[in-house]
């Protein structure tokens, strides 16, 4: 997914250097959350997902939890930010699971963001066997948006 941000609508390709790497920060896959909200929520309208998180602004769900985070940054003069994003899910616990973790306690500590913290805290419970089983687990279905190919 790449969406720019409306305070970077003006990135010009010609000074704008885009990289494309694994998240390493909280910030960073906050931003990451953030933008999938943006594309699914505001820019598809598909306000009814599950894994919208309208208190935090965020998009989070349990394939998170399995999943390697990258985006894609775009560094320009006005700073860098993010304007696409990729995950990769496994049947391993994330690798980024404490940054998982550290954004989730900052929705909390700010009073938002309570659906997606409560799922991103069940990793505290998540052994890597019990990672595969979920990930596994006929009870965990991709959403409606997912198996039609949009998401």
């Amino acid at each position: 997914m790449i969406s720019i941000p409306p305070q970077h609508e003006r990135l010009s390709v010609d000074t704008t250097q885009f990289r494309f790497r694994e998240v390493r920060t909280a910030q960073e896959l906050r931003d990451v959350l953030a933008l999938r909200y943006r594309v699914y929520g505001e820019q598809m309208g598909l306000k009814h997902l599950s894994s919208l998180d309208h208190a935090s602004r965020l998009d989070a769900d349990v394939y998170d939890l399995t999943s390697s985070h990258f985006g894609l940054f775009a560094h320009s003069a006005n700073g860098e930010t993010v304007v696409g994003t990729l995950r990769i899910a496994s049947e391993r616990l994330s690798p980024q699971i404490s940054l998982l973790r550290a954004v989730a306690a900052a929705a909390l500590v700010a009073g938002t963001g309570e659906s997606a913290s409560f799922m991103i805290f069940s990793a505290n419970e998540m052994s890597p066997d019990f990672a595969r089983a979920s990930a596994a687990s006929t009870s965990v279905r991709p959403s409606p948006a997912s198996r039609n190919g949009t998401r």
